[in-house]
């Protein structure tokens, strides 16, 4: 998917604002960054302090290592057993 993150970040923002699923929001080094799920890929999104976007793309296996702990199979669609 290499083509995404060539895209500008107009055109990425829009991708997720109406094809992809939000699934959580971190904070790193000050900075938030949500992740979205989209077409078999996990979307980082970067702001900066004024929450504006910095930057958008595919989350690489070692990106994920961050959320881990805090996402669970519901929110990427799955049924949980309670």
């Amino acid at each position: 998917m290499k083509g995404f993150n060539n895209l500008d970040l107009y055109r990425k923002s829009n991708i997720l604002k109406e094809q992809a699923n939000y699934l959580l929001e971190i904070e790193v080094d000050n900075y938030g960054v949500k992740l979205y799920a989209w077409d078999r890929f996990f979307i980082e999104q970067h702001f900066d302090e004024e929450q504006q976007v910095t930057k958008i793309n595919i989350a690489e296996n070692s990106d994920m290592q961050k959320y881990l702990k805090k996402i669970t199979l519901g929110d990427l669609g799955y049924p949980t057993v309670v």
